[in-house]
């Protein structure tokens, strides 16, 4: 289920629906890990990018030659600044006109944290895209049926509509205008995942029945990374200068990497998963040794220098989003429903506006570090957000 349908639900009936977290996926596969079994946890579309995640937790890590586990040494990353907890104040986000709460939620923001960018379903089940710029709400009418994944600093909007068939169609929101962008011979659906700052678009395509990674440069077009070829993938983020980074999937074969042209793997020849980029940096899981086992390879949850190839664990703390700035967002092992900020081995847990709704449904950073945005849910209640705004220093 897609944010939007979560959103048309509530706006549907009374009875709450199921909570369905597609960041539940990894916090349950961690959780799995460090206590010897499997929790039940949905998955629902709503960060797309953290589908493939998904499958690698699920699989044992093997090269895709079919060899052993492709192992690339940690090396360090010199921090950029000293690990010291950061303070974090929460706020609300300004609520859009005329859509009560439970019917609106608010997903990322822009580097420069000027546009917020969310979805709504009106009471007659009308999906579409708020804008929050400078932070006053917006509804644009001409995005109506359009559902947001990213921002850049320009307030362009990469996601997807929907086709009178009802799949996904890749799609940018710019200049009041919804722009689809091309698909590939074969394709059936697609959508934008990410946006740079010139306006380059990534994501996926479904093309018969798998995906395949794609760019679509601002100048028009697309292109299709070689590290997606024939196999199931996606771009989960692409840089400024244009450096592309995902994972692809075949059988249980993942491989992450970085492509500027050339399909180079990141690291070389490693399995993994990029499931988020900011600046020069990619988040998402590695082939490391696990703590709790220093003779079994497993993946694991990892922050690599796109520019530099050095790759640095997470350990437990389950990344959703990186800055251009190096911070991670994600969830802490210790607080398996909250979000906290991981800064050179420093982590900071941001206090809910309500303790009562600490689980995040869509969550985004800005490219300082310093700025968060998330829809935060309510335990018993389903139908209820705390869309918060924090601000860090």
């Amino acid at each position: 289920m897609t944010p939007e349908e979560v959103l048309r639900s509530h706006a549907e009936r009374e009875a709450p629906p199921v909570r369905l977290l597609a960041d539940d996926v990894l916090a349950s596969a961690r959780r799995s890990v460090r206590r010897g079994r499997i929790r039940a946890a949905a998955a629902a579309g709503v960060v797309a990018a953290l589908v493939i995640a998904g499958v690698v937790f699920g699989s044992t890590l093997r090269r895709p030659d079919g060899g052993p586990p492709a192992v690339t040494p940690t090396q360090p990353v010199a921090p950029t600044r000293s690990a010291v907890p950061l303070t974090c104040t929460a706020a609300a986000v300004p609520a859009p006109p005329g859509l009560p709460a439970g019917q609106w939620a608010v997903y990322t923001v822009d580097p420069t944290g000027r546009y917020m960018v969310g979805g709504y379903a009106s009471a007659s089940s009308v999906t579409g895209l708020l804008v929050w710029k400078d932070g006053v709400p917006d509804r644009p009418a001409a995005a109506t049926g359009f559902a947001p994944n990213a921002v850049n600093r320009d307030g362009t909007v990469a996601g997807a509509t929907r086709t009178a068939g009802g799949e996904r169609r890749a799609a940018l929101f710019h200049d009041g205008a919804v722009v689809p962008l091309p698909l590939p011979p074969g394709a059936t659906g697609s959508e934008a995942l990410a946006v740079n700052a010139r306006g380059d678009a990534a994501g996926y395509a479904v093309v018969g029945g798998g995906r395949v990674g794609l760019v679509w440069p601002a100048g028009g077009g697309f292109v299709e990374p070689p590290a997606g070829a024939g196999r199931r993938a996606q771009v989960a983020g692409i840089t400024d200068d244009g450096v592309a980074a995902g994972a692809t999937v075949a059988d249980d074969a993942t491989v992450a990497y970085r492509w500027d042209g050339d399909g180079t793997p990141l690291p070389k020849g490693a399995a993994g998963a990029v499931t988020a980029v900011g600046g020069e940096w990619a988040v998402g899981t590695a082939p490391l040794t696990r703590p709790h086992d220093p003779d079994e390879l497993g993946p694991w949850h990892a922050r690599w220098n796109l520019r530099t190839g050095a790759v640095e664990p997470l350990g437990l703390f389950t990344p959703l989003a990186v800055s251009a700035a190096g911070t991670v967002l994600g969830v802490p092992a210790e607080r398996a429903s909250g979000l906290a900020l991981w800064q050179d081995g420093a982590v900071t847990v941001l206090p809910p506006l309500n303790p009562d709704r600490p689980w995040r449904w869509r969550a985004g950073i800005t490219g300082d570090g310093t700025t968060v945005v998330a829809s935060m849910v309510e335990g018993d209640r389903h139908d209820l957000y705390d869309n918060t705004r924090w601000t860090c220093r």
